[in-house]
């Protein structure tokens, strides 16, 4: 089967909207993945600074 240009006049890209190219994508997707490491690992620091902080605290408190 042979494509046949859209009527309205529109190209193959607009016609199908393929959006981004695929190299764009995975570009994207790998910047989001090291965010969201980044930010799962300036949680997990909060939370250990938090726990420390407050032993420290328990500790000089009594």
């Amino acid at each position: 089967m042979w494509y046949t240009r859209p009527q309205d006049g529109s190209t193959l890209h607009q016609h199908f909207n393929f959006g981004q190219p695929e190299k764009y994508v995975i570009d994207k997707m790998k910047f989001s993945l090291l965010l969201a490491g980044l930010t799962q690992r300036l949680i997990l620091v909060a939370i250990i600074l938090a726990i420390l902080w407050s032993v420290y605290f328990w500790a000089v408190t009594e």
